[in-house]
């Protein structure tokens, strides 16, 4: 985790408009994570990165873990974007989205509300 972190900003999706308003990053084992959240009058975007340091059998437990944390009946995820990651999810419902991913040993779970949506936001989106 001792990096240097890319802005969400400079995403196009986003812009200078919007203003980092949370940043934390948690040291773990075998788990550390990055949550930043940003915000754009009622708009809001969440990331959070986690970096498994053991294995990348670890960040797909979180991934399932996300995923499947929730009390709608049947599942609210659906199959991610193509090319995203190891294995990838999504869901939206209004002017809510959420996208989830693996890739090796790190897991994103990206979410946003009012706009833009995650497909917007994701490296599958940038490459549509």
């Amino acid at each position: 985790m001792a990096r240097s972190w890319p802005d969400l900003r400079q995403c196009p999706a986003l812009g200078p408009s919007w203003t980092l308003n949370y940043d934390e990053l948690v040291p773990g084992y075998p788990v550390a994570h990055k949550y930043q959240r940003f915000q754009n009058g009622l708009q809001t975007v969440e990331l959070t990165v986690y970096v498994a340091s053991d294995s990348p059998a670890t960040a797909y437990a979180l991934f399932l873990g996300i995923g499947s944390t929730h009390q709608a009946m049947p599942p609210i995820f659906e199959r991610g974007p193509a090319g995203l990651g190891d294995y990838s999810a999504r869901h939206s419902a209004g002017n809510r989205s959420r996208l989830l991913w693996t890739y090796a040993n790190v897991a994103f779970d990206l979410s946003s509300a009012g706009s833009p949506s995650t497909s917007r936001l994701s490296p599958a989106g940038s490459r549509a």
